[in-house]
């Protein structure tokens, strides 16, 4: 069911035709699409985001050596350390610009990429056509077996939907319980950590 999600024959032509898929998306169509846009974005961007924002404060210490002086030091304070007094200095634009980068490479990773497939159901199974969509559900196994990856977009209402039922007990069946990740949508709304909100699950 569609629910209340405006579909359209249009989406179906944004899929392609692959030999292999890299990750197969189940969801609950019930959930809101903000929690899980920002769970996608944890699963696929997190780890550039953290590379980025570590380089990016790297050059930016760089550019605030003596030997280059491209950026004016923070500001100045003492370090003792063995009994010694260092001087030293705030990273200021590090705390400045580094989370902008981590932000911009979090959100925005998967459009600079595009590397990896992925099966999603509103545009790979058609809305709109009656025979197209039941000729995609019954495929659903078929488009599972060729998948090398499961995503689990967890919320309250997921196991109450029958075919998030189906797809994950077919991914069970074909044995590639070891390529599940399983993410949570609705814990990004709470105080969590990353630990708490994302688990990849093995045999």
């Amino acid at each position: 069911s569609s629910g209340s999600i405006r579909v359209s024959a249009k989406d179906y032509t944004r899929s392609r035709p692959v030999l292999r898929i890299n990750d197969f998306l189940s969801h609950s169509w019930q959930a809101r699409r903000w929690p899980k846009f920002l769970a996608l974005c944890l699963v696929y961007n997190s780890g550039a985001a953290v590379c980025a924002s570590w380089i990016f404060a790297v050059v930016l210490l760089v550019l605030q050596f003596d030997a280059v002086g491209c950026l004016p030091k923070g500001a100045a304070f003492k370090v003792v350390h063995g009994g010694e007094v260092y001087d030293s200095s705030r990273s200021t634009w590090s705390t400045l610009l580094c989370p902008f980068v981590f932000l911009i490479i979090g959100v925005f990773w998967q459009d600079i990429r595009r590397s990896r497939t992925a099966f999603v159901d509103r545009y790979c199974i058609h809305q709109t056509d009656p025979d197209l969509k039941k000729a995609g559900i019954r495929g659903l196994a078929g488009f599972l077996k060729h998948t090398d990856r499961l995503v689990v977009l967890w919320t309250p209402s997921y196991f109450k939907r029958l075919w998030c039922t189906y797809e994950l007990v077919s991914w069970i069946h074909l044995a590639q319980v070891k390529s599940l990740c399983a993410t949570s949508s609705t814990t990004l709304s709470q105080q969590t950590t990353p630990s708490d909100t994302v688990s990849t699950l093995s045999e």
